[in-house]
């Protein structure tokens, strides 16, 4: 069996459902594969992003919107707390399963077809092969399969990434806990999380995801981390869920693309390598991915070197920043303290210019979601 399309798009995850809906709202043809069995499940996510960029996509209101923060809240053992509230950058916490359903539900309105249960085994003749002997053969294919992409090994962008630069996390559902309902935390310190960070991301007053992210030469488990913060702050708390999984926070790529391929999201490693938050560098990397993917099928465009063009100037600065960051600042604790500092100080600034208190500086990026 043989299926041809426009667009092939691998992975229904905020970067692989955007780009499917942008290409589809472009008129290509789209199909979008996943190995998992519900669009948005397993949850492998702190679920924490950004309003600002939602409002580009009209996805800023919905039943995906658990949480509204008006700021968060930085905490190093030996340092006062530093309270940032910016005026600019609002935070929201996401109901994960929702909205990638909701992102996918407006790519098949837009003409997408989705096929779940369907894992991918190689690539061949210009798109993909199935675990049933299927092939999926397409003009252009967008890897969005998350931090192991085989896509991108396959098409040959990814190199296997140093041990520092993939990050593990593990997270706990609470319940009945105390914290600040509009308010995210993040604890810092060797001592409570080595070459990473705890967080706590309140879904309510009644609920939080309370969770802890470190890479694997700290030696320390994210799990063991994570359990010791929740014996010191939450032990009234009850455990009413459980997930866990890796991110990149690796140097930004020289090049997203091979041939008809393009990665986007975690594929192409865009998380923030300081705060290792990925939702909105994969909202606007597989808006991008998309809407590229779908001029160049329809002969809009020679070939799609414009992507690589597109997100280095929106992102390659801030990756790579957010990169130096993570190697200076995670590396002792006299590094974390300077930098937290400088948060303190630039305080004012921060509350006026749109920021990711974790490393990820904005500019304007509707200017190239529109573009």
């Amino acid at each position: 069996m043989m299926t041809e399309t426009d667009v092939l798009v691998v992975g229904t995850g905020p970067a692989g459902g955007m780009a499917a809906w942008m290409a589809a709202r472009e008129g290509a043809s789209v199909l979008v594969v996943d190995r998992k069995s519900v669009i948005g499940e397993p949850v492998r996510c702190a679920e924490g992003t950004f309003s600002s960029l939602l409002s580009l996509f009209d996805l800023q209101h919905g039943r995906w919107i658990a949480n509204e923060y008006s700021g968060a809240i930085i905490r190093h053992a030996g340092m006062k707390d530093i309270r940032i509230t910016p005026k600019k950058l609002k935070g929201v916490s996401l109901d994960r399963p929702l909205f990638e359903q909701e992102i996918c539900r407006r790519a098949r309105d837009a003409g997408a077809e989705i096929m779940l249960g369907k894992t991918v085994t190689g690539m061949r003749d210009g798109g993909i092969s199935l675990e049933d002997g299927t092939i999926l053969s397409s003009k252009t294919v967008i890897g969005a399969d998350g931090v192991e992409s085989m896509i991108g090994r396959w098409a040959g962008i990814l190199d296997p990434p140093n041990m520092g630069d993939i990050a593990s996390a593990a997270q706990y559902i609470l319940e009945d806990g105390h914290w600040e309902a509009d308010m995210a935390e993040l604890i810092l310190g060797s001592d409570v999380a080595p070459n990473g960070y705890l967080w706590v991301f309140p879904k309510s007053r009644k609920r939080a995801n309370v969770g802890a992210v470190t890479t694997p030469d700290s030696r320390r488990l994210a799990k063991d981390l994570l359990d010791n913060l929740i014996s010191a702050r939450f032990s009234d708390a009850r455990i009413v869920g459980r997930s866990g999984g890796c991110v990149p926070v690796a140097p930004p790529l020289s090049t997203a693309i091979a041939g008809n391929v393009l990665l986007a999201g975690d594929s192409a490693r865009f998380s923030s390598a300081f705060g290792a938050g990925g939702i909105h560098s994969a909202l606007f990397s597989g808006a991008l991915a998309g809407r590229t993917a779908a001029r160049y099928a329809a002969g809009k465009i020679s070939d799609m070197r414009e992507y690589d063009t597109t997100w280095k100037k929106a992102l390659y600065k801030n990756l790579a920043r957010s990169y130096r960051l993570k190697t200076r600042t995670y590396s002792s604790d006299r590094g974390m303290k300077r930098s937290l500092r400088l948060f303190r100080v630039g305080g004012m600034l921060i509350s006026h210019i749109p920021m990711d208190p974790m490393g990820f500086w904005w500019g304007r990026l509707d200017r190239y979601v529109q573009g």
